[in-house]
This record gives C-alpha cells, sequence and structure tokens, in this order.
C-alpha cells in the first residue's frame, strides 16, 4: 500500500480547520500521516493543532506565500509515493482518500486526480472535474450546481482538477517541478 502524505495549507482557518483535521484522521486507507503547512496565521490555527492533533507535523511558514509557494513547502519536504493537497474547509467522507489513491494505483499513467467537491451540505456539487472550452480557452466545472444523483461517479480524464482535494503522484512532482 502506497504511502501518501495529505498536505493541508491553512491561512487564519482556526474557525474550520478541526472539521477537516477531524475528516482526515478517520480515512480508512492504512497508510497516510498529515502535514499542516500554515501560511503565517494571526489567529490561533498552530496553537489548535498543535493541541488538538499533536500526531500531525506542523510546518510554519513566516508569511503568506499563497497556494503554490504554501503547498511547495510542503511538497518539498513529503517524501511519500503520493502526496494530496487539501483547503483546510473541507470535510472529508471516511472512504475519500482510499478512493483517491485507488484510481491512481489501478493506471500508473493517472499523475494527477480529483474527486467531486461539494458545496456546504454535501448533495450540490461544486467541481466534479474541469473542462476548458475550445477556441475560446475558458474553464469550467462539471456538475456546477447539480444535485449529486451518481452521474459523475465513473472514473474519468479531465482537463484539470481543482486544488481543494487532488492528488499527486511523487513522480509528477519530480518530473515537472512544483507550483510557478
Amino acid at each position: 500500500v502506497p504511502e501518501v502524505t495529505l498536505i493541508v495549507l491553512t491561512w487564519n482557518a482556526a474557525q474550520f480547520l478541526s472539521d477537516c483535521l477531524a475528516t482526515a484522521l478517520v480515512q480508512d486507507y492504512p497508510n497516510f500521516s498529515v502535514m499542516v503547512v500554515d501560511n503565517g496565521s494571526t489567529d490561533d490555527t498552530v496553537q489548535l493543532v498543535r493541541e488538538q492533533y499533536p500526531m500531525m507535523q506542523v510546518i510554519e511558514n513566516r508569511a503568506n506565500l499563497g497556494f503554490a509557494g504554501g503547498n511547495n513547502v510542503g511538497l518539498r519536504l513529503a517524501t511519500s509515493a503520493f502526496v494530496v493537497l487539501i483547503n483546510p474547509d473541507v470535510v472529508l467522507a471516511p472512504d475519500w482518500l482510499s478512493q483517491l489513491i485507488a484510481a491512481m494505483a489501478e493506471d500508473s499513467t493517472v499523475g494527477i486526480a480529483g474527486c467531486k467537491v461539494y458545496y456546504p451540505g454535501g448533495r450540490i456539487l461544486q467541481h466534479a472535474g474541469g473542462y476548458v472550452t475550445f477556441p475560446q480557452a475558458l474553464p469550467g466545472h462539471y456538475g456546477l450546481s447539480a444535485i449529486d444523483r451518481g452521474q459523475y461517479d465513473q472514473v474519468r480524464d479531465v482537463d484539470y482538477v481543482i486544488g481543494a482535494a487532488m492528488a499527486i503522484r511523487r513522480e509528477v512532482v519530480e518530473s515537472i517541478g512544483l507550483f510557478d
């Protein structure tokens, strides 16, 4: 079973971080760790993680490095076969990580994988993969604002996935580098 590192990037996220981290800890995937990368929070985010989740690695950036810079800190430190980026306001289903990694393990040509992302309440989709229109090059989300009836349950290729919850194969990071 490949090792996975969950990287949760935070910045002043104390108000919703506990829900995210609690659901990260109960994943049914057998081989993962959680790294919280804090982008210079001025609230009690870091204290909350250290006190309530001492089993998690905490990285404290001195400033807000943004999405790319903050995640790059975690990507440099993680040595696992897969890294999974998670926004601090995401709540995960218990089998989420197992399903995400299984799709990648079944097909070694998949370098990055995403998942369905819901609006609060868990019924209305925000994202089920992304597409880019031709010739305008405008981005769009499959399933945007649709009720999830299982219409996006199949694994398929998409043009992009959003960074709120995405898995990256280590070889991809080594091949193409970090975020710009």
